[in-house]
């Protein structure tokens, strides 16, 4: 699939949004939270993170290939 750099971008911040909502999520219930359901939340971050910067780096080659 051919994705614009606007698809791509707002991917991208939908994955942030989710991301700070689940650290606000985190932040609200971590003192009542077992270890299972943080170290599952902590999983779901880090699967945020490395989505984000992918989507990150698609973006960036996108530009190079379109300035070239």
């Amino acid at each position: 699939m051919n994705r614009t750099l606007f698809d791509i971008d707002a991917e991208r911040r939908r994955f942030e949004q989710k991301r700070n909502a689940l650290r606000r999520l985190m932040e609200r219930l971590a003192a009542a939270a077992t270890d299972t359901w943080l170290s599952n939340m902590r999983q779901l971050l880090r699967d945020c993170d490395t989505r984000i910067e992918t989507l990150t780096e698609e973006m960036k080659s996108k530009r190079t290939l379109s300035t070239d």
